[in-house]
């Protein structure tokens, strides 16, 4: 955790765009969170929220005890919405891959479900 990657380089938002999300919202802060949470909620609709992220991280903060979809399962709740329709990559799933494996892993599947 707390490591850089390469998402400050790449526009999430226009590639999430580009694979057909119609309502695109970026949050810096915890304000910027609650209001494109909100109008997402609101639009009954896909959209795409890119969330930045400070580097680091606790000193006593563990490790996770959940896989990626019990995590999934337990924000969509939280925020009120059926996790009946979504559903996390393979590539999310399971073993995590490294680096560019897991995003280009993901970005093939995106585009397999969107040809669909």
């Amino acid at each position: 955790g707390g490591m850089p990657t390469m998402a400050s380089s790449i526009d999430l938002c226009k590639i999430a765009s580009g694979f057909g999300y119609k309502h695109v919202f970026k949050a810096s802060d915890e304000s910027e969170l609650k209001a494109a949470l909100s109008k997402a909620k609101g639009l009954n609709d896909l959209c795409f929220i890119e969330i930045k992220c400070a580097l680091g991280s606790r000193s006593d903060l563990a490790r996770p005890t959940s896989t990626p979809e019990q995590n999934k399962i337990a924000f969509m709740k939280e925020l009120g919405i059926s996790s009946r329709n979504f559903r996390i990559p393979a590539s999310l799933r399971g073993e995590q891959s490294r680096g560019s494996n897991l995003v280009q892993g993901s970005i093939n599947e995106i585009a397999s479900l969107r040809s669909q």
